[in-house]
């Protein structure tokens, strides 16, 4: 094998990292999955926008 084929194979080949790392990769993406369901849901609630509704009015009151 030529120098040339050598980095064409490094550069081409699978490209896998150890199961370790990727069960460890894994594990975040489904933990930051959950957490952005749970911000999804605090964001679409009701309360929690007539909350942020009664803040904003409170800011303008304070404004003028």
């Amino acid at each position: 094998m030529s120098p040339f084929e050598f980095i064409i194979a490094l550069v081409h080949g699978p490209h896998t990292l150890p199961n370790s790392r990727n069960a460890e990769l894994e594990k975040t993406v489904q933990q930051l999955t959950e957490r952005v369901k749970v911000l999804e849901g605090i964001v679409t609630d009701s309360g929690y926008q007539l909350g942020h509704q009664i803040e904003r009015l409170r800011d303008k009151e304070n404004v003028l």
